[in-house]
């Protein structure tokens, strides 16, 4: 009886410890198998999976449960193609939700009214113009600051297309006046942009020559002020 007692101890001890290399196996196959999906995955830069073995049993330890937030279905269906094929695995669960987008609003541009930035514009130039040398487009220094004042009316005016009108006195031939009158819209055109930053697609240069008078041409203080630009808001940009 004894010697049974003995014999039976004996076995039970064998299969204790079988069990705990049988366990320790286990855990080192299941760790080996997260070692190379884990690899696998971060040479294809996804660093975004979760990696778990699941189920019982030998064959169990060889199955692989991923989880985590894909950016796209592409990148999901790219991640559980490599765990498939990496080393050691038997089968995969998927558990991978994809990231969901929210679009983003729509920033709508809220536009001053046309008439307070014609009012703007209006107002810079009632009492100042802009100046040119005699005869030419070349705008004098003297106009830069009214210069720098519309480019912040057009700033603060986004969406509108804004003509730039030329005009002269009656001196000297029409044709002359009318080309004049282009080049310096022109001129203010191309300061506004190259100087200000302003949109060229914003601004539309045109010459009326000596068309739409606003003072008598037949004295000087009139001339001077038919010879003038101006700033008009003409419709959406």
């Amino acid at each position: 009886m004894k010697r049974f007692l003995l014999l039976l101890a004996g076995f039970l001890l064998i299969g204790f410890l079988s069990f705990i290399c049988f366990e320790n196996k286990v855990e080192t196959i299941k760790s080996n198998i997260i070692s190379n999906v884990t690899s696998d995955l971060k040479d294809r830069q996804i660093n975004w999976v979760n990696l778990k073995i699941v189920g019982n049993g030998i064959k169990a330890t060889e199955i692989v449960a991923l989880s985590g937030e894909a950016p796209n279905l592409e990148k999901k269906n790219e991640a559980i193609q490599i765990a498939k094929k990496s080393l050691g695995v038997w089968g995969v669960k998927d558990f991978i939700t994809i990231k969901k987008i929210v679009p983003k609003k729509k920033v709508k541009i809220v536009k001053p009214k046309v008439i307070t930035c014609q009012e703007k514009f209006e107002k810079l130039l009632s009492n100042n113009k802009i100046n040119f040398e005699s005869a030419k487009a070349v705008i004098k220094k003297d106009s830069f600051v009214l210069l720098s004042n519309l480019a912040t009316v057009i700033r603060d005016c986004p969406g509108y297309k804004i003509e730039i009108a030329g005009y002269t006195d009656s001196d000297g031939k029409e044709d002359y006046n009318l080309m004049l009158s282009a080049k310096r819209a022109d001129a203010v055109k191309s300061y506004l942009v190259e100087h200000e930053n302003i949109d060229s697609d914003t601004l539309e240069a045109r010459g009326y020559g000596e068309a739409n008078p606003i003072a008598d041409n037949s004295t000087e203080d009139g001339k001077s002020k038919n010879r003038r630009i101006t700033f008009k808001i003409i419709g959406d940009k």
